[in-house]
Protein backbone atom coordinates (compact mmCIF):
# COMPACT_ATOMS: atom_id res chain seq x y z
CA UNK A 1 0.00 0.00 0.00
CA UNK A 2 2.65 2.21 0.81
CA UNK A 3 4.84 1.55 -2.69
CA UNK A 4 3.00 4.21 -4.50
CA UNK A 5 3.76 7.31 -2.03
CA UNK A 6 7.19 7.87 -2.48
CA UNK A 7 7.44 7.97 -6.34
CA UNK A 8 4.19 9.70 -6.60
CA UNK A 9 6.15 12.31 -4.29
CA UNK A 10 9.28 12.32 -6.07
CA UNK A 11 6.94 12.95 -8.91
CA UNK A 12 5.23 15.94 -7.33
CA UNK A 13 8.27 17.28 -6.25
CA UNK A 14 9.77 17.01 -9.59
CA UNK A 15 6.84 19.02 -11.34
CA UNK A 16 6.37 21.66 -9.26
CA UNK A 17 10.47 22.40 -9.16
CA UNK A 18 10.57 22.42 -12.94
CA UNK A 19 7.69 24.69 -13.21
CA UNK A 20 9.30 27.36 -10.51
CA UNK A 21 12.52 27.07 -12.55
CA UNK A 22 10.58 27.63 -15.99
CA UNK A 23 8.40 30.71 -14.67
CA UNK A 24 12.09 32.11 -12.92
CA UNK A 25 13.99 31.74 -16.51
CA UNK A 26 10.99 32.99 -17.96
CA UNK A 27 10.50 36.27 -15.61
CA UNK A 28 14.30 37.01 -14.17
CA UNK A 29 15.99 40.15 -15.45
CA UNK A 30 18.23 40.03 -18.41
CA UNK A 31 21.35 41.16 -15.99
CA UNK A 32 20.80 38.18 -14.21
CA UNK A 33 21.29 35.79 -17.57
CA UNK A 34 24.82 33.89 -17.41
CA UNK A 35 27.46 33.63 -20.22
CA UNK A 36 27.46 30.80 -22.24
CA UNK A 37 29.12 28.05 -20.92
CA UNK A 38 32.31 27.19 -21.92
CA UNK A 39 32.49 23.73 -24.18
CA UNK A 40 33.60 20.48 -21.96
CA UNK A 41 35.07 17.65 -22.61
CA UNK A 42 33.03 15.46 -24.58
CA UNK A 43 35.36 12.50 -23.22
CA UNK A 44 34.25 13.27 -20.03
CA UNK A 45 30.61 13.67 -20.57
CA UNK A 46 30.72 10.28 -22.41
CA UNK A 47 32.37 8.38 -19.44
CA UNK A 48 29.81 10.24 -16.50
CA UNK A 49 27.17 8.93 -18.34
CA UNK A 50 28.88 5.36 -18.89
CA UNK A 51 29.83 5.59 -15.00
CA UNK A 52 25.98 6.14 -14.15
CA UNK A 53 25.13 3.36 -16.44
CA UNK A 54 27.97 0.84 -15.21
CA UNK A 55 26.77 1.42 -11.44
CA UNK A 56 22.93 0.78 -12.53
CA UNK A 57 23.90 -2.34 -14.48
CA UNK A 58 26.09 -3.63 -11.26
CA UNK A 59 23.78 -2.54 -8.66
CA UNK A 60 21.75 -6.36 -9.40
CA UNK A 61 25.03 -8.21 -8.74
CA UNK A 62 26.82 -6.12 -6.06
CA UNK A 63 24.15 -3.97 -4.02
CA UNK A 64 23.54 -0.60 -3.72
CA UNK A 65 25.66 0.28 -1.24
CA UNK A 66 29.10 -1.32 -3.69
CA UNK A 67 27.00 -0.29 -6.60
CA UNK A 68 26.38 3.50 -5.65
CA UNK A 69 30.42 3.88 -3.83
CA UNK A 70 31.63 2.81 -7.26
CA UNK A 71 29.37 5.37 -9.08
CA UNK A 72 30.10 7.66 -6.59
CA UNK A 73 34.27 7.39 -6.98
CA UNK A 74 34.13 7.20 -10.49
CA UNK A 75 32.22 10.32 -11.12
CA UNK A 76 34.24 11.95 -8.77
CA UNK A 77 37.53 11.16 -10.45
CA UNK A 78 36.23 11.73 -13.84
CA UNK A 79 34.64 15.17 -12.84
CA UNK A 80 37.85 16.14 -10.94
CA UNK A 81 39.28 19.06 -12.44
CA UNK A 82 41.60 20.50 -9.36
CA UNK A 83 44.76 19.15 -8.70
CA UNK A 84 44.21 16.22 -6.22
CA UNK A 85 46.02 17.56 -2.77
CA UNK A 86 46.54 15.60 0.53
CA UNK A 87 43.39 17.06 1.89
CA UNK A 88 41.37 16.20 -1.24
CA UNK A 89 42.62 12.58 -0.82
CA UNK A 90 41.25 12.04 2.68
CA UNK A 91 38.22 14.16 2.75
CA UNK A 92 36.96 12.98 -0.90
CA UNK A 93 36.57 9.46 0.17
CA UNK A 94 35.26 10.08 3.93
CA UNK A 95 32.59 12.10 1.96
CA UNK A 96 31.88 9.36 -0.62
CA UNK A 97 31.15 6.62 2.20
CA UNK A 98 29.23 9.64 4.26
CA UNK A 99 26.79 10.26 0.87
CA UNK A 100 26.01 6.47 0.05
CA UNK A 101 25.89 5.76 3.68
CA UNK A 102 23.14 8.42 3.85
CA UNK A 103 20.78 7.92 1.16
CA UNK A 104 21.17 3.98 1.98
CA UNK A 105 19.48 4.34 5.53
CA UNK A 106 17.55 7.59 3.73
CA UNK A 107 16.30 5.06 0.87
CA UNK A 108 16.25 1.68 2.84
CA UNK A 109 15.36 2.40 6.81
CA UNK A 110 13.41 6.06 6.73
CA UNK A 111 11.65 5.11 3.01
CA UNK A 112 11.52 1.20 3.51
CA UNK A 113 12.23 1.53 -0.24
CA UNK A 114 13.46 -1.92 -1.39
CA UNK A 115 17.18 -1.58 -2.40
CA UNK A 116 19.30 -4.52 -3.96
CA UNK A 117 21.32 -6.33 -1.50
CA UNK A 118 24.81 -7.73 -2.33
CA UNK A 119 24.61 -11.90 -2.95
CA UNK A 120 27.55 -12.37 -1.37
CA UNK A 121 27.02 -10.36 1.86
Amino acid sequence: ADSYVFPRTVAIAMITFCIAFIVWNLVRPPEMEQERAQPGSTLRRVSLVAAMLGSAAAMPYTGFVIAGLGAYAAIMIIAMYERWTRHRLIVYPLVCLAVVAGFYALFAKALLVPLPEAPFL
